[in-house]
């Protein structure tokens, strides 16, 4: 039978922080990063790992004097049994006393079989007091146990014989190093298990946040309509409007209406919610936002002027497109609500693209303001910037892009850059 490894103490203390407490790093590096329902490693996995490292322990230990050997294979039978509970901390002791008898059967069976039964019987007293304590007390009951081992360790060893002063010494250090690194391995393990514990809170705070801000985003999105039909009801009040303009008045209303359930549903259905892609043509997507929004329009002095140079479709949902278009109209007609004045919609294609463009005579934005465009963030006193988050997202999804020119007192233009649909492309019209 080939004798264990027998190497420097110190050294080999030190070869076993290292492979001891390199799982935890793993796990922080790799694992740690991964959503927090996998955070639990199956526990045939944390039995097989934490065996291993026994092993390694067992395999190479200090020899203090002949049959009398010291390692740290205490650390990972105190901590599975303490972390993981009774049933692996079982587990983890058969398979050391069996490894023992069988790979060190000249040795004193006293030293492979009392210590570690009273110390899994102290353990499992202790068990229930260490989960339930913070970190301060956890120090002190593994401090406690091994204090407890290092007495059944030392007592055992002398019924067989004398301890001279040297090997106490030596029993001291090693000891002093064992406790230093089970303290230090049990406060990473909290550390983790508290980072662990933040990170859901975070994640739930997180959520919170986003239903809040879902629901500031359903109310700004399903006014927009409100609005709209709002205008046209007064439009229909009026007796001097005649009855074919009242009969397309009421379908405007209803197609709003519609649009607003449509926003309710979407948001409510938002985890399990598939957009209907379709083939649109441009030229109506645009004429029909901007007959909506021409009442809202006029109750601000505002004219929208358009000029379509375009008969290019693209990919994308009919409902969600006018969502975003009517969000550019309304806020470039809110931004001249108190001079009144022009708004123009324009489409052309160029190259393999349509570009919409929307400008308005405002008071017009700052380079700093621009660039705080989409982060929560409005130029109106009582605005929050959903509107235009939502917009960004929208033509994101349809692959597509929004930029906005700006100057102060010159007006601002917002405009969208979307693919054509197919080989269908035009060419450039200015």
């Amino acid at each position: 039978m080939t004798l264990p490894l027998v190497i420097d103490a110190h050294l080999l203390f030190l070869l076993h922080l290292l492979l001891l407490i390199l799982p935890l790093f793993l796990y922080v590096l790799f694992y740690f990063d991964q959503p927090f329902k996998q955070h639990t490693i199956p526990e045939p996995l944390l039995i097989v790992a934490l065996s291993v490292l026994l092993l390694i322990t067992l395999f190479t230990p200090i020899e203090i004097h002949e049959g009398i050997r010291f390692d740290l294979r205490l650390v990972p039978m105190i901590i599975g049994f303490l972390f993981l509970g009774p049933k692996v901390g079982l587990i983890l002791f058969l398979i050391y006393g069996f490894m023992r008898i069988v790979f060190f059967p000249y040795e004193h069976i006293t030293l492979v079989t009392v210590p570690y039964i009273l110390l899994y019987i102290f353990l499992w007293f202790v068990y229930p007091y260490f989960v339930k304590g913070s970190l301060k007390h956890k120090a002190f009951f593994i401090t406690f146990i091994h204090v407890f081992y290092l007495f059944i360790f030392t007592a055992n060893i002398r019924m067989l014989r004398p301890i001279d002063s040297l090997e106490f010494l030596t029993i001291a250090d090693l000891a002093a190093m064992q406790l230093l690194f089970l303290l230090l391995v049990t406060y990473f393990l909290e550390k983790i298990k508290k980072n662990a514990q933040l990170r859901q809170d975070y994640i739930q705070l997180e959520k919170s946040k986003v239903l809040s801000e879902m629901a500031s985003t359903v109310a700004h999105e399903v006014k927009n309509p409100l609005t709209t039909v709002q205008g046209f009801v007064q439009l229909l009040g009026n007796e001097k409007v005649d009855t074919n303009k009242k009969e397309w008045y009421v379908s405007i209303v209803l197609e709003e209406l519609k649009r607003a359930e449509g926003i309710i549903t979407d948001y409510l259905s938002l985890s399990k919610h598939t957009d209907e892609i379709t083939s649109l043509l441009v030229k109506e997507e645009v004429n029909y936002a901007v007959e909506i929004m021409k009442p809202f329009a006029m109750r601000f002095g505002v004219n929208i002027i358009t000029d379509i140079n375009t008969d290019g479709k693209i990919e994308g949902n009919s409902q969600k497109l006018r969502q975003s278009l009517i969000n550019i109209i309304k806020n470039g007609v809110e931004a001249m609500e108190s001079r009144g004045g022009t708004l123009e919609v324009k489409a052309v294609n160029k190259g393999e693209k349509v570009i919409i463009s929307i400008t308005d005579e405002g008071p017009g934005m700052t380079r700093d303001q621009i660039s705080q465009l989409g982060s929560f963030y409005s130029t109106k006193e009582t605005g929050s910037g959903i509107g235009t988050m939502v917009t960004r997202s929208i033509i994101e999804q349809m692959k597509g892009t929004v930029n906005y020119e700006s100057e102060k007192s010159k007006g601002t233009t917002v405009q969208l850059t979307l693919p054509l649909s197919g080989a269908e492309t035009g060419s450039e019209n200015e």
